[in-house]
């Protein structure tokens, strides 16, 4: 084995829970490379309302390869891990592939859930679909230098609003807030205290 990338969920077989640890060492005992595909400035991107089950799986991501980074150097193994962040990518199908999950979803929801927040939806997909997004090709070439750098990076981010994520990830609560809740739903009504 010389690399895996994983771009959507785990990929071996069996439930993490109780897939054996001789299971792993086997698949790692090699020089090799673990890239995970993350999103947008990886854990300092700002989690905006409505994607907490999709950040929660990216942060998720981002732990397991930093961990295992971690783990690999303070035993001497020889197997690099590193994250690629990828901001809004297009085209691909991903933008449609959402607004059929969001139908689907609404159809085992309460009717008052949709009443609540299809306003909110229908802005955030407005707002994804404006978004000029950056060409897949570039993920390509990220993954390229992430599993050919003879020393990778952590993470590799790709696109301008990947690279500008971070930024605003670091900024004061209020602030990060009101620039996510005004740039994503349209919503300005924020109040410095």
């Amino acid at each position: 084995l010389v690399s895996i990338i994983n771009c959507a969920g785990i990929s071996y077989t069996g439930p993490l829970e109780y897939l054996p640890m001789r299971m792993y060492r086997h698949q790692m005992q090699r020089r090799g490379r673990v890239v995970f595909v993350g999103t947008g400035g990886g854990v300092l991107t700002p989690a905006p309302g409505l994607l907490s089950a999709y950040m929660a799986s990216k942060w998720a991501g981002e732990a397991f390869i930093q961990c295992l980074r971690m783990e690999m150097r303070l035993t001497g193994q020889r197997i690099d891990a590193c994250m690629v962040n990828p901001g809004f990518i297009k085209p691909t199908g991903l933008v449609d592939a959402g607004k059929a999950n969001v139908e689907k979803m609404w159809t085992t929801v309460p009717a008052n859930a949709r009443e609540e927040y299809e306003w909110l939806t229908d802005r955030f997909i407005k707002f994804s679909d404006d978004q000029p997004g950056t060409h897949p090709r570039f993920i390509a070439y990220a993954m390229e230098e992430a599993l050919t750098a003879s020393r990778p990076n952590l993470s590799y981010k790709v696109g301008p609003d990947s690279k500008a994520s971070p930024f605003v990830g670091m900024l004061p609560t209020k602030l990060r807030e009101w620039i996510v809740n005004a740039s994503m739903f349209q919503v300005y009504d924020w109040t410095p205290q």
